[in-house]
């Protein structure tokens, strides 16, 4: 209760600031006590429901004596929109300004709010025994998932029960990427960006994915703020952070390229001290160490420096997958809500029943041999490759083998989880070198077919024999008749003059189609002979044919390290095979392979 004098409205306008509540006003001379013994508690009922949000009685004296900033703050809390737009009105008035501008300014603060609010809700929650969360019977039955050897396998049979069908490899990769987090050791996370277009179940995908995350790991967002980030208060170490259905071009790129590149966030920012009125800077840190970014988008070409820090993959839009959809629907084969999510507790469970250990890939330099390096990006492919080999190994961390090191134990990555990763990746990154979309590729099957390579005769300028080109035009009839045959299912997605056209621009500025510079009926296109063609194939059993062909040694050690990864196999005849390692020799080559590292000044598990 304060006093109706000028000390009052400063002690309210200063209140004002720091909490959201009503005013009621009461009179001069009258207090709450005494309207309540003279009049009744009815009467101070009728009263404190004539309270004015705080927000309004002083918004006069924010617009007129503070920032626009700290104007548009009053106005986020406001919670009538014909009050918002009353005062807008009136700021945009007094201050000069457009309403559209201060609109979006708007906007801004109050995704910036609900985003401190959603991340610092499970702030207190990391010194809590994730384990008390579940039952004795879900302890049991993850336990049991736990112990398998083909958990993948049962995360596609419980995604497809829940109504989710198709996609397995997208699905094992999500998963995977997910349950990255947990590994310890610097930059260890995966992050993915999954594309499609309109209606082809990437969002899906992903939400059946993370239905399988315990929920105080997963913040997901449909919308992110440049700042919404930085501002949140709790610490983003091993969180998965989604964005459903995101456009191109948005002020956050930065930040969370920077959170997954830096596994941290640091800002030095400005803050007004509220005591003096004067504005401070503050150093602020947020810690991502092993955040996982996730994204869906319709874009099907993202910022470069977005996706070198990626895996992308594009969802199936076939009408075969939209056919087995169909019939999963038809069939009555999704299970009631409830029995689902008893399932999805025991996936929860078991991401907290896996133990934190690292894991100690014995046959990492020899795929580095065989990697591509011919570009940049393949720097930070490759420590992706080994994430995934890594987190492998990990969710099946009861089937493999575990080594001590000076006291600390590692899990020791086996030939099943390296064709468990390179199942997944090669196509991947067999499309992400080739710096093509499906629908690119699609569209260069159809010029091959209608036209095949073809080239511009530069040197006559009277009469040039130019061979096999096309004008959009020309290539859309054919589109057009190949769609009336139903001789190519893909033709569909270019039957739209303007989208057939921005595909052979961005074809044309990737260098597959030559353009002979002319406009209108006589611009004129041409497919070069140098199309990408790159395929992804890394193999154990090269790794040893190359072992066995270079060493060529009697020194049967030296052959096993050479060989470690290759256990016994039925591609494999005996007599091709080194001898088995056991646990000592893994120790021993492990600990080797780390004073080795350590020596150069290298953290042997980044």
């Amino acid at each position: 209760a304060l006093d109706p004098d000028e000390a009052g409205e400063k002690a309210g306008y200063q209140l004002s600031k720091e909490f959201k509540g009503y005013l009621i006003e009461l009179g001069y001379d009258k207090d709450p006590d005494e309207i309540l013994a003279a009049e009744g508690e009815s009467k101070f009922e009728q009263i404190v429901k004539t309270a004015m949000e705080k927000p309004l009685y002083y918004l006069d004296l924010v617009i007129e004596q503070e920032e626009i900033k700290y104007a548009l703050e009053y106005i986020s809390k406001l919670e009538m929109e014909s009050e918002k737009d009353l005062w807008l009105s009136k700021l945009a008035s007094r201050r000069n300004v457009t309403i559209r501008s201060l609109r979006k300014d708007l906007s801004a603060i109050t995704a910036d709010y609900a985003a401190k609010e959603i991340f610092s809700k499970s702030n207190d929650d990391k010194h809590i025994n994730p384990i008390d969360e579940y039952s004795e019977d879900e302890i049991k039955e993850a336990r049991e998932i736990v112990e398998s050897t083909n958990i993948l396998d049962q995360v596609i049979k419980v995604t497809n029960e829940s109504g989710y069908v198709g996609e397995e490899r997208n699905k094992k990769l999500a998963y995977l990427a997910c349950t990255s987090r947990k590994l310890p050791g610097k930059k260890k996370s995966i992050s993915i960006i999954t594309k499609g277009e309109s209606g082809s179940g990437k969002s899906e995908l992903v939400k059946h994915v993370l239905k399988l995350m315990p929920e105080r790991d997963v913040k997901e967002f449909t919308f992110i703020t440049e700042k919404a980030l930085v501002h949140s208060k709790q610490d983003l170490s091993h969180k998965i952070v989604c964005v459903f259905e995101r456009a191109g071009g948005e002020n956050s790129d930065y930040t969370i390229r920077t959170a997954i590149s830096e596994e941290k966030l640091s800002i030095f920012i400005p803050v007004k001290n509220k005591d003096t009125g004067d504005f401070e800077s503050i150093e602020k840190e947020i810690p991502s160490e092993g955040i996982v970014y996730i994204e869906t988008t319709t874009e099907e070409n993202t910022e470069p420096q977005n996706a070198n820090r990626t895996f992308e993959f594009f969802t199936d839009s076939s009408p075969e997958l939209t056919r087995q959809v169909l019939l999963q629907q038809a069939r009555g084969h999704i299970k009631t809500e409830r029995k689902l999510e008893q399932k999805y507790r025991i996936w929860k469970c078991l991401q907290d029943l896996l133990e934190p250990l690292p894991v100690y890939v014995p046959f990492a330099e020899e795929l580095a041999e065989q990697f591509p390096a011919d570009k940049v990006r393949a720097r930070r492919d490759y420590p992706r490759l080994l994430s995934l080999i890594e987190t492998s190994a990990f969710i099946h961390q009861k089937n493999r083998d575990v080594i001590e090191i000076e006291g600390e134990k590692y899990i020791v990555a086996s030939e099943e989880d390296f064709n468990t990763a390179l199942e997944i990746i090669s196509p991947i990154l067999s499309q992400t070198y080739k710096e093509l979309s499906p629908k690119e590729e699609s569209l260069i099957n159809i010029i091959i077919e209608e036209y095949g390579i073809g080239s511009f005769d530069h040197e006559s300028a009277i009469s040039p024999k130019d061979v096999n080109t096309f004008s959009p035009k020309e290539l859309l009839d054919k589109i057009i008749v190949r769609i009336e045959d139903q001789k190519d299912k893909e033709a569909r997605h270019f039957q739209a003059y303007s989208t057939l056209r921005n595909y052979i621009k961005n074809l044309s500025a990737k260098g597959v189609l030559e353009w002979n510079g002319g406009k209108g009926a006589k611009s004129k296109y041409a497919l070069n002979s140098d199309i990408p063609k790159i395929t992804f194939h890394i193999s154990l059993s090269s790794l040893a044919n190359t072992s066995n062909e270079e060493e060529n040694s009697n020194d049967l050690s030296e052959l096993q390290s050479e060989s470690l990864a290759i256990s016994q196999s039925s591609s494999y005849s005996e007599s091709n095979l080194p001898k088995p390692l056991d646990n000592s020799d893994i120790s021993s080559l492990a600990k080797e392979n780390i004073e080795e590292e350590n020596k150069e000044g290298a953290d042997p598990w980044d």
